[in-house]
């Protein structure tokens, strides 16, 4: 990786200092390539800064108060969850990850019932494990040459979900992937990086759902690349329910085989500021997705979707459909 400097402006200096503690931390544990990528991503984000009301595709959401706040990395030193913590968040006993300000904890997780051959576990541990698919499409999807908190992310790609399902595999029963947010003194940052791939022919049905209950002031910037390859099938369910001192930006990058299908249901319930990156590109004929979404705001709550979809080949489809309740 490039030793050069990185020059940021002063709204950006408390992040460029979280980089250059995370490339000592992690100094010798991660492959270069995944340097390399994250070396490129905090360069864009110093480029680009944070976006303003000038963008066109920022004009209705207002990160001046995100900018403002000094927060800190979360480290996996933060963590103190116990399973009683996590019960009443469960959607019954079916497969679940959970992650805690973005890191994999496995004593709180549960994916001993899903199918052969698939696998569910931490990015962290895929990288170690299955490197060569992991590096087949992390960060071949995202943009970070246009969206500023997707190089941010980028930039901090440590853990996160990963999500294997084998051509010719069906998963009856969801798969939970549980964010928790949590902190109980300084104002806290995670970048989750999540990473879904679905081999043709196979289908499933994932929940990724952010809790938190923090009376401090959280940030959380996930990143969440989906691949769904020919003939396969994803029903992607996507739920906010932080508390209302979390910021929460988040880009959903989906990448369509032919024959795929691709259902994204977004439900936001809590947050400060919720602002939803949804991007679909149908790169095979026949594909199709549809964007569902809901959300219950009151009081000063923000909530911003923004859709996009790349009709990349002839004879794919797609539908949309959004609506709220404001209190």
């Amino acid at each position: 990786m490039s030793g050069a400097a990185v020059n940021v402006g002063e709204e950006q200096d408390v992040f460029l200092s979280h980089f250059e503690w995370l490339t000592k931390e992690r100094a010798g544990q991660d492959p270069s390539w995944l340097q390399s990528i994250r070396r490129s991503a905090m360069e864009r984000f110093a480029q680009l800064g944070f976006p303003h009301g000038r963008l066109e595709e920022w004009r209705f959401t207002n990160v001046a108060p995100i900018k403002k706040i000094p927060f800190q990395l979360a480290a996996r030193d933060d963590q103190r969850v116990t399973i009683d913590r996590v019960r009443p968040l469960m959607f019954g006993e079916g497969p679940r990850l959970v992650l805690v300000n973005g890191r994999f904890c496995p004593e709180l997780s549960e994916v001993s019932s899903l199918p052969r051959g698939a696998i569910v576990t931490g990015l962290e541990q895929a990288v170690k494990t299955y490197p060569e698919r992991v590096e087949a499409h992390l960060a071949r999807y995202a943009d970070i040459k246009n969206h500023a908190f997707t190089a941010l992310n980028t930039a901090f790609i440590t853990d996160g979900a990963f999500v294997y399902i084998p051509s010719g595999v069906v998963v009856e029963a969801p798969l939970h992937l549980l964010f928790l947010s949590t902190t109980r003194e300084a104002a806290l940052v995670s970048h989750p990086r999540n990473l879904i791939i679905v081999e043709s022919n196979s289908r499933v049905h994932i929940v990724e759902d952010y809790a938190g209950a923090s009376e401090r002031p959280c940030f959380t910037n996930p990143v969440t690349e989906v691949v769904v390859k020919e003939n396969a099938s994803v029903d992607h369910y996507r739920l906010v329910r932080e508390s209302l001192h979390t910021f929460h930006i988040a880009t959903q990058q989906t990448h369509e085989g032919r024959d795929a299908r691709y259902l994204s249901y977004s439900l936001t319930l809590g947050g400060a500021l919720i602002r939803n990156d949804i991007s679909v590109v149908l790169g095979g004929e026949g594909s199709e997705c549809t964007l569902n979404g809901f959300y219950v705001v009151k009081d000063r709550q923000h909530v911003d979707h923004h859709t996009r979809i790349d009709h990349a080949t002839p004879h794919s489809n797609s539908r949309e459909f959004y609506k709220g309740i404001l209190d």
